[in-house]
């Protein structure tokens, strides 16, 4: 972690970093971290992906540094998630807060996905956005979707447009020829616009392996962070599905 932070001290320009897991909540160092993360100006957002399982006694800690950090929440539909919005409407007005929407393929969850969908938009979180995700397959070497049954996927179509009553909706720019426009993420995924294979991109964000290991997203080229230089580079995608689309935005041009 040392070796780590002192790389990124280095960095001359502004940077948002995205802590993953697993679940990095774990780390025994976790409150540290973010400590030695906030205190770097250059540091502008700090984002955790968590399952928000942790108590609230967990997450009061981090209040003095709220002003970087935005808890952004996986909702799994098979895991005992009782308290998840309970604990977002206690922890509401202390972070920014962002929900990824995990939408199971099995339909046997599909009464439990209802359930929590309902209870999202019942309880007036709608300053707190969401994106409903649908789970991605990575066994094959190649980011494609598990199959979903109809009746899953008309549940995905009424969602995208619950979405479109929200104040603050995730949304996509998109520019062409004519003008511009935007688009809500689950839209721009059930309308399979996140195809990309070919494309040019924009690629701004490293992953720091637990190993001390660097690589970009969607490559399997890593390099110890010693040697990587932390930089963006032009990619031409190569994947069918875009796989950063659950945490980050890159400009991407045909």
């Amino acid at each position: 972690m040392k070796m780590i932070l002192k790389k990124i001290q280095n960095i001359k320009e502004p940077v948002e970093m995205t802590l993953l897991g697993g679940e990095p909540t774990l780390h025994p160092d976790f409150y540290e971290l973010i400590g030695e993360l906030h205190k770097l100006e250059h540091v502008k957002k700090i984002d955790i992906i968590t399952n928000f399982q942790a108590a609230i006694e967990f997450w009061t800690p981090l209040i003095p540094y709220a002003d970087k950090l935005e808890i952004v929440m996986s909702f799994h539909v098979e895991y005992a998630q009782k308290t998840f919005f309970k604990k977002i409407q206690e922890l509401k007005d202390k972070f920014q807060m962002n929900i990824i929407f995990l939408v199971h393929n099995e339909v046997k969850y599909l009464p439990k996905l209802k359930d929590a969908a309902d209870a999202y938009f019942d309880l007036g979180l709608e300053l707190i956005p969401i994106t409903f995700a649908k789970l991605v397959d990575h066994k094959s070497g190649e980011t494609t979707y598990f199959q979903y049954q109809p009746e899953t996927l008309a549940f995905l179509r009424e969602q995208e447009q619950r979405i479109k009553t929200l104040k603050y909706p995730e949304t996509i720019l998109i520019k062409t020829d004519s003008g511009q426009f935007e688009m809500n993420q689950l839209e721009f995924a059930n309308s399979e616009m996140n195809r990309f294979k070919g494309w040019n991109c924009q690629m701004n964000a490293l992953i720091i392996h637990p190993d001390g290991m660097v690589s970009y997203p969607c490559t399997t080229i890593k390099k110890h962070i010693l040697f990587a230089e932390l930089k963006k580079r032009d990619l031409v995608c190569s994947h069918e599905i875009c796989p950063c689309e659950a945490y980050w935005n890159f400009t991407k041009s045909m």
